[in-house]
């Protein structure tokens, strides 16, 4: 998995939106004023860099990676 360097300023706000708060795509899409679509592709950018299979699993390792810090 990649470290947020690699993120664009945008994948990193909703990457971080995903691993603290855990709300849906179209939440996420309310909150930042994008549309779903666009939060969908930059999900996809995301999980690909991360190389998780869920939002789950990308938050899973974001606390681990955490931990052993």
């Amino acid at each position: 998995m990649t470290s947020l360097a690699h993120f664009t300023r945008r994948e990193e706000e909703i990457y971080r939106i995903v691993v603290e708060e855990g709300i849906s795509r179209k939440d996420i899409a309310d909150r930042l004023g994008i549309g779903l679509y666009t939060v969908i592709n930059h999900m996809r950018a995301l999980l690909n860099k991360t190389g998780a299979d869920s939002q789950l699993q990308m938050a899973v390792w974001h606390y681990t990676k955490a931990r052993t810090k």
